[in-house]
Formats: structure tokens, sequence, C-alpha cells
């Protein structure tokens, strides 16, 4: 295959993908990776959810040839990306990298990595290049709540072998963290920095509370 879920265009809004292992066998323990992204949702495609809240809705998404989950494109916005394992094993305790970044977004606006309630925590972790990369002109998008560098209990490396998150190519108004204990990102055990933020025209980013 060559991503293995794609949502595709305008049209495509509101799907949900929740409780799947995408790049790993049956069993959550070996890499079976796709040969592009394990999920890309790309050409403006808008209100998609990948993962949710429960443990049941939870995605595995670990040991694809490229990205993780992919946001491309002007016009791909309000899509949400939550309480997935990113990088990992099903148990969230060992690494099964995916070969690029565990999540990256290209020019789309307002999407959501992690989340503000019980459940919305996103695992990015065991990632062969960034843990998070938000690029190309991307507006106003917020990672929240998220575990990035360390195993899903927050007390193990498992580091992304590049940074945490890196913000670059223009992208403006980017949020990490914010303002409650809900917000925050814990970023911690990564090879490089744990958050970069490079490029004359990369602007507006706060990073708070992490």
């Amino acid at each position: 295959t060559v991503d293995g879920v794609q949502i595709f265009g305008g049209g495509a809004t509101g799907n949900v993908v929740a409780g799947n292992y995408i790049g790993l066998d049956a069993t959550g323990t070996a890499d079976l990776g796709n040969t592009n992204q394990g999920v890309a949702i790309f050409l403006g495609a808008t209100y998609n959810t990948v993962g949710g809240t429960t443990e049941g809705a939870r995605n595995v998404i670990s040991g694809n040839n490229q990205v993780g989950v992919r946001i491309s494109d002007t016009g791909t916005n309000y899509n949400t990306i939550s309480g997935n394992y990113i990088g990992t094993n099903a148990a969230g305790t060992g690494a099964i990298g995916n070969t690029f970044q565990g999540v990256q977004i290209d020019a789309g606006s307002a999407n959501l990595i992690g989340g503000t309630v019980a459940g919305a925590r996103n695992v990015i972790s065991g990632n062969l290049d960034n843990g998070i990369l938000i690029t190309n002109g991307g507006v106003n998008n917020y990672v929240q709540g998220n575990i990035i560098g360390l195993d899903a209990s927050g007390s193990g490396v498992l580091a992304n072998a590049q940074e945490g998150i890196e913000v670059t190519g223009g992208a403006y108004g980017t949020w990490i963290g914010g303002t409650t204990s809900a917000t925050r990102n814990i970023i911690s055990g990564n090879t490089w920095q744990g958050i970069g933020v490079y490029g004359a025209t990369t602007d507006g980013t706060v990073i708070r509370g992490n």
C-alpha cells in the first residue's frame, strides 16, 4: 500500500479513524509499515478525527515508512489528532518509530494535536525524525496535552531522533501548551531540542505551561 489511511479533498469532512493498528502487526509489537504515511489528511479535508478520548478509540500508528500522521495543504483545517500512540508499540512501552515525523502539519490551519480533556493525550515518541513538525505556512495550529519523547507512563525515555517539536517554514501562531494543567505537554528525552522554532517568517509561536 501507499498510505495506510487517506482522507482526501474538500468533501472529506467529519470522518473518524479510531481503534486501529496502522503500520504494525495484529499483536501491536512488530513493524509492518505502510510505504508512505500511516494516515494522510490532505487537499482541503476538514473536521476529521484520528483517535479519540477513550482507550478503545486509540490508534497505534507506528513503523510507517514516512510520517505517522500527515496533514497537508492549504485548507486542510480543523482536524484533530488525539489519544493515539504514534511511534511506539501498542503498550506504549517501546519504540517502533515512523521513519520521519510522528505528526506533520504542512500549511493547514486550526488543527489540534492532543487536547484538553481526559484521554486526548497522544504519546508521540520513538520516531526517527521529529516528534512533530509544523511547517509551510501553517496557521494557528495547537499542540496541547501530549507526551513527546517518553513512554506512555511518562517515566521512561523513548526519544524522537531529532526534535520533540519543530516549527519552521513560515508557520504562524502555533500554540504549544497553554495556561492550564490540561494543556501542558511533557517534552523530554528527545535527541535534539525539545522545541525548535526557526526562520525569519515563523512568527507568533506561543510556548507556555509545558
